[in-house]
């Protein structure tokens, strides 16, 4: 009877044990989890940009798929909060219009105008539904706003000139990201364009919009290095 007390004894502080340790590992690895850090991101997004001004086909529901260039993009993102994000992003993309609802005697297979646009971004992020653990790896939708600067070189071959523009834009998007292992993210952005100017495309006369405007829709990877500082 003892023996066998004794042997019950030994077997419910045994489990308790093997519990504690399997508790105290699962909160020593969700403390740690980047996701619960100010964690920051080195990530590159790569994709296609779209245009949209005097040369584009808006408004006659034939937008012409030719006007799509690459878009490429780096940044460095911060978290500071559990679910906010700063993110300096440095971006290229093509900008162009084959055709166009304003110039239908122009044949849709030459181009009307090209631009090469660079771009510095300041963006703020918000995630939403943040602060959740998972034992499986998450995705997290997000909001992005932010503002830029850029300069664009383009040429206009309807009027045979080029030119350089400078300027700022308003950046609103939205987007997701997943874990796909410890340190690697994957995400997909789009992020739409309000310009300050009318002159990307080398033409300020007949806008449907006042100003110019362009879109981008990238995915991408990003690097992800665990903070210092936990985020509750």
């Amino acid at each position: 009877m003892k023996s066998r007390l004794f042997t019950l004894l030994f077997m419910l502080l045994l489990s308790n044990l093997i519990y504690g340790q399997e508790h105290y590992q699962w909160r020593r690895t969700y403390l740690r989890s980047a996701e619960n850090t100010n964690y920051t991101l080195f990530g590159l997004n790569t994709g296609f940009s779209t245009y949209t001004g005097s040369y584009a086909s808006i408004g006659n529901g034939s937008y012409n798929p030719k006007n799509m260039n690459l878009a490429i993009s780096g940044y460095y993102q911060k978290r500071f909060s559990r679910s906010l994000h700063f993110r300096i992003q440095v971006g290229y993309m093509g900008l162009s219009a084959v055709g166009g609802e304003s110039h239908e005697s122009i044949s849709s297979e030459n181009d009307i105008f090209t631009s090469s646009l660079f771009q510095i971004a300041p963006i703020l992020i918000y995630d939403i539904g943040a602060g959740r653990f998972q034992k499986k790896s998450p995705t997290t939708f997000y909001l992005l706003m932010g503002t830029s600067v850029f300069r664009s070189a383009s040429v206009n071959y309807l009027t045979v000139e080029d030119g350089v523009d400078t300027g700022g834009t308003l950046i609103l998007g939205i987007g997701f990201r997943r874990n796909i292992s410890r340190k690697l993210k994957f995400n997909m952005e789009i992020q739409s364009n309000l310009s300050s100017s009318e002159q990307i495309d080398l033409t300020g006369s007949g806008q449907k919009i006042t100003t110019d405007t362009f879109t981008t829709i990238t995915v991408g990877i990003a690097y992800s290095i665990t903070g210092k500082k936990f985020i509750r």
